[in-house]
């Protein structure tokens, strides 16, 4: 079902509140090459996770997490790459935030996947809205944030350390940065309910773990589709939504 909002899920990540230290400045990459971003002295960096390359039906040799009574598996290739990714980041003094995203529309998608995206999305876009305006499909990415978490905050883990999470790309302009199809004027509501299960994964494992809301530069005006807002515009309905279904630090 749909995820259920939680007032107080940082007490259960309270017994992990890692120490943050100050970054050593404010510049920042989306990261690409790791090694190019150490060597420009950056101190923070943002990786990708396209859910779609990283859950999977194969069971053969990949990594599984059970969720609300459910056995979903993750390919084993792209956590490898992720933990080398974010352990030499780490290593160098680097702050890693990982921005969740989706790379295929419903139209390349197969089987359970396809719920991830939104009806009527197909191939063509850089990114894909993750649908939670589906009940199925919001289990589905609510179950990979709370692994993600869980893994990535446990610095024991030796896989490096990331507890900063970035809810989509452009939030207020699906039309340009992420397409959500005929999802429309649900749009606003999904996203909302994207970063809202993105902070309650999170802190239920890390007490301290921030999440991000992400608006593209159209200030002062929208993009073109019905969805789509100015980012000023889009903030204030962020804060509004949020005050009046029970607010939460974002």
């Amino acid at each position: 079902s749909f995820p259920a909002y939680v007032s107080n899920p940082e007490l259960l990540g309270e017994g992990n509140r890692p120490e943050k230290k100050e970054p050593l400045s404010i510049k920042g990459l989306a990261a690409v090459e790791d090694t190019d971003a150490v060597s420009l002295g950056v101190s923070h960096a943002v990786i990708d996770i396209r859910l779609d390359e990283y859950l999977t039906f194969d069971g053969n040799g990949a990594e599984s997490y059970i969720y609300n009574g459910r056995t979903y598996f993750i390919s084993p290739t792209a956590l490898s790459s992720l933990d080398s990714r974010v352990r030499f980041l780490t290593d160098n003094g680097v702050k890693v935030y990982f921005r969740f995203t989706l790379g295929k529309s419903e139209e390349e998608l197969t089987g359970s996947l396809a719920l991830l995206a939104c009806p009527g999305t197909v191939k063509g876009s850089d990114s894909y809205t993750i649908n939670f305006a589906s009940p199925e499909g919001a289990a589905c990415a609510a179950g990979f944030f709370d692994y993600m978490a869980k893994r990535y905050t446990d610095a024991s883990n030796g896989v490096g350390f990331c507890s900063d999470f970035i809810a989509g790309i452009g939030a207020n302009t699906p039309s340009v940065n992420a397409d959500c199809g005929t999802l429309g004027n649900r749009y606003f509501e999904a996203y909302y309910d994207l970063a809202r299960t993105l902070y309650t994964s999170l802190v239920s494992h890390c007490g301290n773990g921030q999440v991000y809301i992400t608006v593209d530069h159209r200030l002062k005006r929208a993009g073109g589709a019905s969805p789509d807002m100015k980012g000023s515009e889009f903030l204030s309905e962020f804060a509004a939504y949020s005050a009046a279904t029970g607010d939460f630090p974002w």
